[in-house]
C-alpha cells in the first residue's frame, strides 16, 4: 500500500504513468472521439485531486485544476477546430460546392494531425519535467522527513516525501510561470474564439452547442461542423 501511495505522490515522474498517458492521449486523439480524450484528462485530474488530498493541501481541487489546465486547453482547441471547420475548409481553397465527403475527410485528417501535434507538444513537456525532476533528485538526494519518533508527519514532511512537489509550488497561481501564463492565455483565446464564432461563421449559439456535444459523442467523431443540423 505504501508503494502505491508513493506512486500517487510522484506519478508525473514515473514511466508507468507517463508512457500510458502520453500514448493514450495521442492514440485516442487520432482514432477515437474527443470524449475519450476528455475522459483521460479527467482521470488525470482525479489522480491529481487524490494526491493533493493525501498531501492535506488546502484547496486540493484548485491545485489539481491548476496542474491539468493545459490538458483541458487542448480539449477546448478541438472544439475550436470543429466550430470553425467550414471556415477553415474555405481557407484551404475548397469551393463551397466541393465541401462534400472529400473535403470533410481531408479536413478530418488535418484536424487530427494538428490536434495530435498539440498533444505531443504537451506530453513532451511532461516528459521534460519528469527528466528535470529526476536530475534534480539525483543531484540533491531524496529529502528526508523531519519528523522523529512517534510524532505524526507534518504537512512539510509530506511535501518533502512527494518527490516532484517543490516547497515553492504551494499555491503556485500566486507566482505563475511563463508556461502557466501560456496555458491560461491559450485557454482564454480558444474560449473567446468559440464565443465569437457567430460573428465569423454561419452558426448561432444553438448550432455551436450542438457541434460541441457531437464532438463529445463517445462512439463517433463526426465532422458535424460541415452540417450541424445533420442534414
Amino acid at each position: 500500500m505504501t508503494s502505491f501511495i508513493n506512486w500517487i505522490h510522484d506519478h508525473d515522474n514515473r514511466w508507468s504513468f507517463i508512457l500510458p498517458y502520453v500514448g493514450g492521449a495521442i492514440l485516442l486523439s487520432i482514432f477515437m472521439s474527443m470524449f475519450w480524450v476528455a475522459m483521460l484528462m479527467i482521470a488525470h485530474l482525479l489522480l491529481e485531486l487524490w494526491r493533493f488530498s493525501m498531501l492535506k493541501i488546502e484547496r486540493p481541487l484548485l491545485h489539481a485544476l491548476w496542474h491539468t489546465k493545459l490538458d483541458f486547453s487542448l480539449v477546448i482547441v478541438a472544439f475550436v477546430f470543429a466550430v470553425y471547420a467550414e471556415l477553415i475548409i474555405g481557407l484551404l481553397g475548397l469551393s463551397y460546392a466541393a465541401r462534400g465527403a472529400q473535403a470533410v475527410a481531408r479536413f478530418g485528417v488535418i484536424e487530427r494531425s494538428i490536434r495530435s501535434g498539440l498533444l505531443i507538444i504537451d506530453e513532451l513537456g511532461l516528459l521534460a519535467k519528469a527528466f528535470a525532476k529526476g536530475k534534480k533528485n539525483d543531484a540533491n538526494g531524496k529529502p528526508v522527513p523531519a519528523a522523529a519518533g512517534n510524532e505524526a508527519p507534518s504537512q512539510q514532511d509530506m511535501l518533502d516525501e512527494a518527490l516532484h512537489y517543490d516547497h515553492d509550488e504551494v499555491n503556485p497561481w500566486k507566482n505563475p510561470t511563463k508556461g502557466d501564463w501560456f496555458s491560461i492565455g491559450f485557454a482564454v483565446a480558444c474560449l473567446t474564439l468559440i464565443v465569437m464564432a457567430p460573428h465569423f461563421t454561419t452558426y448561432d449559439y444553438h448550432d455551436i452547442g450542438h457541434i460541441i456535444l457531437e464532438e463529445l459523442h463517445p462512439w463517433s467523431d463526426h465532422d458535424v461542423a460541415a452540417d450541424p443540423a445533420g442534414t
